[in-house]
Protein backbone atom coordinates (compact mmCIF):
# COMPACT_ATOMS: atom_id res chain seq x y z
CA UNK A 1 0.00 0.00 0.00
CA UNK A 2 2.76 2.47 0.84
CA UNK A 3 4.72 4.30 3.40
CA UNK A 4 3.97 7.84 4.46
CA UNK A 5 6.38 9.74 2.93
CA UNK A 6 7.34 13.16 3.60
CA UNK A 7 6.74 16.22 1.43
CA UNK A 8 6.28 20.26 1.71
CA UNK A 9 2.62 21.08 2.58
CA UNK A 10 0.61 21.73 -0.26
CA UNK A 11 -1.42 24.89 1.03
CA UNK A 12 2.17 26.65 1.97
CA UNK A 13 1.59 30.46 2.04
CA UNK A 14 -2.21 30.87 3.23
CA UNK A 15 -1.83 31.32 6.86
CA UNK A 16 -5.55 32.17 7.27
CA UNK A 17 -6.57 29.03 5.54
CA UNK A 18 -3.91 26.93 7.41
CA UNK A 19 -5.69 28.03 10.49
CA UNK A 20 -9.07 27.38 9.30
CA UNK A 21 -8.11 23.31 8.73
CA UNK A 22 -5.93 23.80 12.18
CA UNK A 23 -9.29 24.63 13.82
CA UNK A 24 -11.52 22.30 12.31
CA UNK A 25 -9.00 19.41 13.30
CA UNK A 26 -8.70 20.35 16.73
CA UNK A 27 -12.45 21.30 17.12
CA UNK A 28 -13.39 16.83 16.19
CA UNK A 29 -10.58 16.31 18.39
CA UNK A 30 -12.31 17.53 21.64
CA UNK A 31 -15.61 17.05 20.35
CA UNK A 32 -14.74 13.18 20.07
CA UNK A 33 -12.05 13.14 22.58
CA UNK A 34 -9.77 11.39 20.39
CA UNK A 35 -6.47 10.37 19.78
CA UNK A 36 -6.14 12.75 16.98
CA UNK A 37 -7.79 14.25 14.24
CA UNK A 38 -6.47 15.07 10.96
CA UNK A 39 -7.18 16.48 7.09
CA UNK A 40 -5.59 14.68 4.08
CA UNK A 41 -5.55 16.96 0.91
CA UNK A 42 -5.25 15.12 -2.12
CA UNK A 43 -2.27 16.33 -4.65
CA UNK A 44 -4.01 15.10 -8.27
CA UNK A 45 -0.61 16.01 -9.36
CA UNK A 46 1.23 13.17 -7.95
CA UNK A 47 -1.87 10.67 -6.79
CA UNK A 48 -0.76 11.43 -3.58
CA UNK A 49 -2.56 12.23 0.39
CA UNK A 50 -1.37 14.81 2.03
CA UNK A 51 -1.71 15.52 5.96
CA UNK A 52 -1.97 19.05 5.71
CA UNK A 53 -3.47 19.64 9.14
CA UNK A 54 -3.25 17.37 11.96
CA UNK A 55 -4.86 17.56 15.95
CA UNK A 56 -2.14 16.29 18.24
CA UNK A 57 0.85 17.55 19.87
CA UNK A 58 3.05 14.86 19.13
CA UNK A 59 1.61 14.05 15.40
CA UNK A 60 2.80 17.11 13.58
CA UNK A 61 5.49 16.20 11.91
CA UNK A 62 2.87 14.53 9.76
CA UNK A 63 2.55 17.92 8.22
CA UNK A 64 3.59 17.62 4.56
CA UNK A 65 3.70 14.05 5.04
CA UNK A 66 2.44 12.35 1.57
CA UNK A 67 1.14 8.36 0.94
CA UNK A 68 -0.52 6.90 -2.15
CA UNK A 69 -4.26 8.23 -2.52
CA UNK A 70 -5.81 4.86 -2.88
CA UNK A 71 -3.97 3.21 0.75
CA UNK A 72 -5.69 2.55 3.31
CA UNK A 73 -9.23 3.62 4.94
CA UNK A 74 -8.27 7.22 3.82
CA UNK A 75 -7.84 6.37 0.24
CA UNK A 76 -11.31 3.92 0.70
CA UNK A 77 -13.05 7.16 1.52
CA UNK A 78 -11.27 9.18 -1.40
CA UNK A 79 -12.44 6.77 -3.67
CA UNK A 80 -15.89 5.63 -2.66
CA UNK A 81 -16.89 9.27 -1.59
CA UNK A 82 -18.35 7.90 1.16
CA UNK A 83 -18.20 8.28 5.50
CA UNK A 84 -16.15 4.87 6.95
CA UNK A 85 -16.25 4.28 10.99
CA UNK A 86 -14.44 1.25 11.87
CA UNK A 87 -14.84 0.14 15.57
CA UNK A 88 -11.89 -2.75 15.03
CA UNK A 89 -9.39 -1.69 12.22
CA UNK A 90 -7.86 -4.97 12.94
CA UNK A 91 -10.19 -6.69 11.19
CA UNK A 92 -11.17 -3.96 8.17
CA UNK A 93 -9.74 -5.14 4.94
CA UNK A 94 -9.59 -1.40 4.03
CA UNK A 95 -6.65 -0.92 6.58
CA UNK A 96 -3.12 -0.20 5.98
CA UNK A 97 -1.50 -1.29 8.49
CA UNK A 98 2.15 -0.35 6.52
CA UNK A 99 0.52 3.00 6.22
CA UNK A 100 0.10 3.43 10.11
CA UNK A 101 3.45 1.78 11.44
CA UNK A 102 4.98 5.00 9.08
CA UNK A 103 2.82 7.62 10.67
CA UNK A 104 4.65 6.53 14.06
CA UNK A 105 0.91 5.44 16.01
CA UNK A 106 -0.71 2.32 15.14
CA UNK A 107 -5.32 3.40 15.37
CA UNK A 108 -7.50 1.03 16.34
CA UNK A 109 -10.91 2.65 15.92
CA UNK A 110 -11.06 5.78 13.07
CA UNK A 111 -13.91 7.54 11.31
CA UNK A 112 -13.04 9.41 8.06
CA UNK A 113 -14.99 11.31 5.91
CA UNK A 114 -14.66 12.88 2.36
CA UNK A 115 -13.61 16.65 1.58
CA UNK A 116 -15.88 17.91 -1.65
CA UNK A 117 -14.66 20.81 -3.60
CA UNK A 118 -16.90 22.51 -6.42
CA UNK A 119 -13.93 20.46 -8.77
CA UNK A 120 -14.69 17.17 -6.71
CA UNK A 121 -13.04 15.14 -3.95
CA UNK A 122 -10.72 17.23 -2.01
CA UNK A 123 -9.30 15.29 0.55
CA UNK A 124 -10.12 13.40 3.52
CA UNK A 125 -10.66 14.29 7.28
CA UNK A 126 -9.92 11.37 9.90
CA UNK A 127 -10.83 11.23 13.17
CA UNK A 128 -8.50 8.25 15.36
CA UNK A 129 -9.19 6.51 18.16
CA UNK A 130 -11.97 8.43 19.11
CA UNK A 131 -12.97 7.66 22.90
CA UNK A 132 -15.47 4.42 23.94
CA UNK A 133 -18.60 6.71 24.88
CA UNK A 134 -18.77 7.47 21.29
CA UNK A 135 -17.85 4.55 19.46
CA UNK A 136 -20.52 3.11 17.06
CA UNK A 137 -22.95 6.10 16.87
CA UNK A 138 -23.78 7.13 13.85
CA UNK A 139 -24.91 10.41 14.17
CA UNK A 140 -20.95 11.25 15.15
CA UNK A 141 -20.10 10.52 11.00
CA UNK A 142 -22.59 13.05 10.35
CA UNK A 143 -21.03 15.75 12.75
CA UNK A 144 -17.49 14.63 10.84
CA UNK A 145 -19.24 14.66 7.77
CA UNK A 146 -20.25 18.44 8.58
CA UNK A 147 -16.76 18.87 9.77
CA UNK A 148 -15.42 18.05 6.84
CA UNK A 149 -17.86 20.36 4.63
CA UNK A 150 -16.50 22.92 6.64
CA UNK A 151 -13.08 21.89 5.91
CA UNK A 152 -13.84 22.18 2.06
CA UNK A 153 -14.96 25.81 2.26
CA UNK A 154 -11.71 26.19 3.96
CA UNK A 155 -9.63 24.83 1.19
CA UNK A 156 -11.97 26.19 -1.62
CA UNK A 157 -10.68 29.44 -0.60
CA UNK A 158 -7.27 28.81 -0.23
CA UNK A 159 -7.29 26.91 -3.85
CA UNK A 160 -9.13 29.83 -5.06
CA UNK A 161 -6.17 32.60 -3.83
CA UNK A 162 -3.39 30.39 -5.06
CA UNK A 163 -5.72 31.11 -8.82
CA UNK A 164 -5.65 34.47 -7.99
CA UNK A 165 -2.21 34.66 -6.88
CA UNK A 166 -1.02 32.74 -10.46
CA UNK A 167 -3.34 34.89 -12.44
CA UNK A 168 -1.89 38.12 -11.02
CA UNK A 169 1.91 36.67 -11.65
CA UNK A 170 0.74 35.81 -15.51
CA UNK A 171 -0.43 38.75 -17.41
CA UNK A 172 -1.59 36.72 -19.71
CA UNK A 173 -3.68 34.09 -17.60
CA UNK A 174 -7.25 34.07 -17.77
CA UNK A 175 -9.07 34.59 -14.34
CA UNK A 176 -12.25 31.81 -15.27
CA UNK A 177 -15.14 31.55 -12.51
CA UNK A 178 -15.03 28.37 -10.35
CA UNK A 179 -16.98 25.64 -11.69
CA UNK A 180 -20.47 24.52 -10.00
CA UNK A 181 -20.66 22.52 -6.93
CA UNK A 182 -21.06 18.41 -7.48
CA UNK A 183 -23.79 16.56 -5.78
CA UNK A 184 -22.85 15.72 -2.31
CA UNK A 185 -22.66 12.21 -2.13
CA UNK A 186 -25.46 9.85 -0.59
Amino acid sequence: MGAVEPGPPTFTGSASGRAVLQHTVEIARTVFDAYSASILFLDEDTDELVFEAVAHPQEQHLIGMRFPAGAGVAGWVLQSGQCMMVDDLSANPAFSLETARSTGHIPTCMMAAPIVGADGWMGVMEVIDRSDSFRGCLSDVTLLALLAEQASAAMESIVQMHRLGAAAREPAAEVRPAPQRPPQPQ
